[in-house]
C-alpha cells in the first residue's frame, strides 16, 4: 500500500507542479495579469463545482480504478498540452481549455487521500 500512496503523492505533485506550469506558461506568452487571474480561477472553479460530487462518486466505486482513470486522463492531457505547444497551436483559450480539463481530472485526487476507514 505504501508503493500505491507514494505513487498517487508523485503524481499528485507531477500534476500540481504541471497545472502551475500551463499557467506560468500564459503568463510569460502574454505578459497580462488578467490572464494569470482568469487562468488560475478557471482551474479552481472545477474543484469547487464537481469536488461535493467527485467524493460521493469515490466512496461508491473502486478507488483504485478512479485513481487509474484519473491519472491517465491527466497523462492524456500533458501529451496533448505539450504536442498543442509544440506544434504552436497554444493559444490562450486552447490553454484555458486545457487548464479546466487537467483541473477536472484531478479533482479525485483529494477524495483518493482519506481512507475510507475515517469517513464515519
Amino acid at each position: 500500500i505504501i508503493a500505491v500512496w507514494s505513487g498517487q503523492a508523485a503524481s499528485f505533485v507531477s500534476s500540481g507542479a504541471a497545472g502551475f506550469a500551463l499557467i506560468w506558461y500564459l503568463v510569460e506568452t502574454t505578459g497580462s495579469p488578467l490572464l494569470l487571474s482568469l487562468a488560475t480561477i478557471m482551474y479552481f472553479i472545477p474543484l469547487v463545482i464537481l469536488g461535493p460530487l467527485a467524493g460521493t462518486f469515490v466512496d461508491r466505486h473502486n478507488r483504485k480504478y478512479i485513481m487509474m482513470g484519473a491519472d491517465i486522463g491527466i497523462a492524456v492531457m500533458s501529451l496533448t498540452v505539450g504536442l498543442v505547444v509544440w506544434l504552436g497551436y497554444a493559444s490562450v483559450p486552447v490553454v484555458l481549455v486545457m487548464i479546466v480539463l487537467r483541473s477536472i481530472g484531478a479533482v479525485s485526487y483529494t477524495h483518493l487521500t482519506l481512507p475510507t476507514s475515517d469517513l464515519g
